[in-house]
């Protein structure tokens, strides 16, 4: 069923929803300790001062079936004789008039059972009852005594105690979900980091063992495995690359040596083709192995401290001749507040290098390297950026363009590989920071953002 219009709905976090779950466990069982103290309570209080004045009333029954009414009230006045403050008794006559009383006892009601209330001018609780003698009426109770005050009093005390079991609720679940919440994001933060290239990241252990730290042994456990096989994937690669590159060059060299000695202009035609191809394929190694470099794991506090701007400077100084011949403007736009960055000079400037030479191939009549201040991740960040106002790329694809080997329909007519921008990307990476693609209005916006430091 979809929710009406103009009605929002209300999602809570995994956070909030454990809080407010851990709040209510911690309340109900607060509250059925409390409803079993009351129980109890009111049990022991209403116990103690029925047999109270169920015995007192029976010695004044006793009396009146002794003497009658004579005995009854005789036996009233020397109850109110004594000191006794809690005592309320009254007895009538079948015209209501009061014979005797002893305390605060008002007119004689109708006989009832046992009972609770307040009566004639006793500000205090009193237990009563009031029993037929013939046709007399006698009352006969005992003010609350200073125990059952405490216990009615604790009996409405119960209301405060619950609001207080409920901000304890609150607060124990505040601590156990700050706990809760503390160590999941320890266990995030190492995925983001890891995500992010850090590979050598593990999550914490304390030393109580429980199962957070149970958790984080399997996940670091996964890790190292992780680490090991991305490891001897990447030492498998660059083996594999650096093996073929000398069968390459003699390759190479062998078409060469055939190219120079070759009779007819087809054969030398042919060797030409198979020379290209032999340097794609180097090119490709060579890529391979930048790429390689590029994603694994350093540190950027290893790298110079660098002004990007003269990279992007000396960029467009080696570029110009190239874009004049191309008929293609080549344009500098350089945030001059951008401060030196710790940078690898040599990936940077390859990186740079392909973008632009795509631009080349593929954009329009106009080049424009940009530097300026971009945020990353919600923090301060810098972007190297490549425009041009060439077709571009759908956003929809992306994604494809990024992939290694993956060529798009314009380019399939071109020589290359599909690794350039699989190069930048991991460059980026390698700058703890990431490849953007943004439409330019018209032609494509390839950025570089890495955070600042």
């Amino acid at each position: 069923m979809r929710p009406e219009a103009g009605v929002a709905r209300i999602r809570l976090s995994t956070t909030a929803r454990l809080a407010l779950l851990t709040a209510l466990l911690i309340f109900l069982s607060n509250l059925v300790v409390l409803g079993l103290l009351y129980d109890q309570l009111r049990d022991d209080a209403l116990t103690d001062l029925r047999v109270q004045v169920s015995a007192q009333t029976q010695d004044l029954e006793a009396a009146w079936k002794a003497g009658g009414e004579a005995a009854l009230v005789l036996a009233i006045r020397d109850l109110a004789s004594g000191d006794d403050a809690a005592l309320v008794v009254a007895a009538s006559d079948a015209r209501g008039r009061t014979l005797a009383r002893a305390g605060p006892a008002p007119s004689v009601p109708a006989p009832r059972g046992f009972s609770i209330a307040r009566i004639g001018s006793e500000a205090r609780e009193t237990g009563f009852e009031v029993r037929r003698l013939g046709s007399l009426r006698l009352l006969s109770g005992r003010i609350v005594d200073e125990r059952q005050q405490t216990q009615r009093a604790l009996e409405r005390g119960l209301a405060m105690a619950a609001v207080l079991a409920a901000l304890i609720g609150a607060i124990g679940s505040f601590v156990i979900v700050t706990y809760v919440s503390r160590r999941l994001r320890g266990l995030a933060g190492v995925v983001d980091k890891v995500a992010a290239g850090s590979l050598g990241e593990r999550a914490a252990i304390l030393s109580g063992g429980d199962a957070f730290d149970a958790l984080a042994e399997r996940v670091n456990m996964m890790l190292d495995r992780i680490e090991r096989l991305l490891g001897e994937l990447r030492l498998m690669t660059d083996g594999f690359a650096h093996d073929l590159r000398s069968p390459l060059a003699r390759l190479r060299t062998k078409v060469e040596r055939a190219l120079v000695e070759a009779d007819s202009p087809a054969a030398g035609a042919a060797m030409e083709a198979a020379l290209a191809e032999a340097d794609l394929l180097m090119r490709m190694l060579a890529t391979l192995l930048q790429i390689s470099r590029a994603e694994s794991p350093r540190s950027t506090a290893d790298f110079p401290l660098i002004p990007p701007a003269t990279i992007l400077a000396e960029l467009a100084d080696l570029y110009e001749p190239v874009a004049q011949d191309k008929g293609v403007t080549m344009l500098l736009a350089l945030d001059e507040s951008v401060p030196a960055q710790r940078l690898d000079r040599e990936m940077l400037s390859q990186a740079l290098s392909n973008l632009i030479d795509n631009a080349l191939r593929y954009g329009g009549d106009r080049i424009k390297l940009r530097l300026d201040r971009r945020p990353v991740d919600g923090a301060p960040g810098i972007a190297l950026s490549v425009e041009d106002n060439g077709p571009g790329i759908p956003a929809e694809r992306h994604d494809e363009a990024r992939r290694r080997f993956g060529r798009l329909d314009a380019a399939r007519s071109q020589p290359g590989a599909g690794l350039g921008l699989a190069l930048v990307e991991a460059t980026a990476r390698l700058h703890r920071g990431h490849l953007l693609l943004e439409d330019a209005v018209p032609g494509l916006a390839a950025r570089l953002v890495m955070p600042i430091g």
